[in-house]
């Protein structure tokens, strides 16, 4: 068993400073470890990818297993939870790789991940309905009609509503699943260290942030979600310039699983992709970024801009809509879309009246346990949105120049009254120039946004901060075609699997319910191809 130091541990991770964590560093200082628990199997999380491993190690007697999951019970589930819940299943495996291949380029995922990714994604609806139980409905549904494949390409969605307290139907079959097999799930257990051999890299379990070990005599599945909630890692790997990112999913996915993996010498990848990259607000106090939604505006208006930090508006405000899980068609190319930071969104008395400017999209919204503001009157009383009664107040309350924004709004409201915004041609039909510039193109087609007639932005003026967020990051370990994790040479780590969106497969696009259902593929894979080990000790 490794006995480690602060400074064997600092030098054996050079290079990877925003990936270490002080806490490794006294998490073996014996060889005389004292285990809490043991099992063939110890899981990390209750997402879709913990919870499919640790359901098929039950359905199909592969041993036994216990869960570590770092959030308080009410709060388990991970973004799976959460999420819309659709699960992305082609029709055909042959199908599923020419869409996915398609989607991926210019980057290529090797052919035998694709081959076996596609293999098991695409046995999810069968499995979900016939071995766990799920009530599911097909809906055909390819996010990218214009890509090679799209015709055999749908995804399952939950014939059941969400819960009183906000879980999803499939997720919550899962877990009911995992339930019925009386498998132990240890909350508030965070996972930060992996305990291993020190020359041959064998994993052998798993130590909490609070110094209890967890014996994996077969294996341990990492399925801990992605870095979301690691400011640090966010700003290190985020597009640059998208300052500040936070997540709208749980608050427990603080890149552990990465770490832990990565001071075993995995390789990364796809650390720079994100899902739904956009902004919203806080829903919570004006200060706290735990509970942010995406932002809502109706749809028959149009009252209402968004101003960079100097108070120039800096986009088509409707493009959002274009948006394909965050990413905008535009140069050429499929893009995340584009945010100065501190930029505000500025509204008029008749979106005020319409609907509430926070969204349902957020781990926050959905779940009982959890909080938040609802209503603009209450938002306004927090602070979160501020209410201008002139120009001067409004610069105030956005930290603009005066002179500047004043000269912005009159500018906007003449582009408003001659019917033509000659920044950003909003109110025209949007699409129609980019599918005319890239007709014949792979990739090209873009959903058109009705032209529409413009709205004076008069007073008074509500404002509110807009933070930019993510759903979810797709970055993490490498796996391979078994979904063991590997080392930087690509050879598998010894009793170490992935799964979940640490470290997926997506370099780039996906489809909708992607990530929820190589999740649950990926956990199932993960337990089948860990339960041909014999066990170490």
């Amino acid at each position: 068993m490794e006995k480690i130091t602060r400074r064997s541990f600092v030098a054996g991770t050079a290079g990877l400073a925003i990936l270490s964590n002080p806490l490794l560093a006294s998490a073996a200082e014996t060889a005389d470890i004292v285990w809490e628990a043991e099992a063939d199997y110890v899981i990390i999380g209750t997402g879709a990818a913990g919870l499919s491993a640790a359901a098929t190690c039950g359905l199909e007697e592969l041993g036994d297993c216990l869960i570590l999951e770092a959030a308080p019970e009410a709060l388990r589930g991970g973004n799976s939870r959460v999420c819309g819940q659709g699960t992305f299943c082609p029709m055909t495996v042959e199908g599923c790789i020419a869409y996915q291949t398609d989607l991926n380029r210019p980057y290529v995922v090797e052919p035998e991940l694709v081959q076996s990714w596609a293999e098991n994604i695409c046995e999810n609806g069968t499995w979900l309905e016939e071995e766990v139980g799920a009530q599911i409905s097909y809906r055909q549904s390819a996010e990218f009609p214009e890509a090679e494949g799209a015709e055999f390409i749908g995804h399952y969605a939950s014939a059941v509503g969400r819960g009183e307290d906000g879980s999803g139907g499939i997720w919550q079959a899962i877990a009911d699943c995992v339930a019925g097999f009386d498998i132990p799930i240890y909350y508030d257990s965070r996972a930060v260290y992996l305990i291993h051999d020190v020359e041959t890299k064998e994993v052998q379990g798993v130590t909490t942030e609070d110094g209890r070990n967890f014996k994996a005599r077969k294996a341990v599945i990492l399925g801990a979600g992605g870095f979301e909630w690691n400011q640090e890692m966010m700003d290190q790997f985020n597009t640059c310039g998208f300052v500040g990112c936070k997540g709208i999913g749980t608050i427990y996915n603080r890149g552990d699983g990465i770490k832990m993996a990565a001071a075993l010498g995995a390789q990364l990848w796809h650390m720079n992709n994100f899902s739904g990259k956009t902004f919203g607000l806080r829903v919570g106090a004006a200060d706290d970024d735990s509970r942010i939604v995406g932002s809502n505006f109706s749809g028959d208006l149009h009252d209402y801009i968004f101003l960079d930090p100097e108070g120039k508006r800096f986009m088509y405000e409707e493009s959002r809509g274009n948006a394909r899980h965050g990413k905008v068609y535009e140069g050429g190319t499929w893009a995340d879309l584009r945010y100065p930071g501190g930029s505000h969104a500025v509204f008029t008395q008749a979106s005020y009246d319409a609907a509430p400017a926070c969204g349902t999209v957020g781990f926050s919204t959905r779940l009982a346990a959890i909080e938040t503001l609802t209503t603009n009157d209450a938002l306004l009383e927090a602070g979160i949105i501020t209410k201008s009664e002139t120009v001067a107040e409004l610069a105030q309350a956005i930290g603009a120049d005066e002179a500047v924004l004043q000269a912005e709004l009159d500018k906007y409201n003449r582009y408003v009254a001659n019917g033509y915004d000659a920044d950003f041609h909003r109110g025209q039909i949007l699409g129609e120039a980019e599918n005319e510039a890239a007709a014949g193109t792979r990739g090209a087609a873009v959903v058109e946004t009705q032209g529409f007639e413009l709205t004076p932005i008069e007073p008074p003026f509500y404002s509110y901060e807009m933070i930019p967020f993510v759903i979810n990051s797709q970055g993490g370990p490498k796996r391979d075609a078994t979904g063991n994790i590997v080392d930087l040479a690509g050879n598998p780590i010894p009793r170490l699997y992935g799964a979940g969106e640490m470290g997926c497969i997506y370099p780039y696009k996906y489809n909708v319910g992607g990530n929820f259902s190589e999740a649950i593929s990926s956990g199932r894979l993960a337990m089948r191809s860990a339960s041909a080990l014999e066990p170490w000790a």
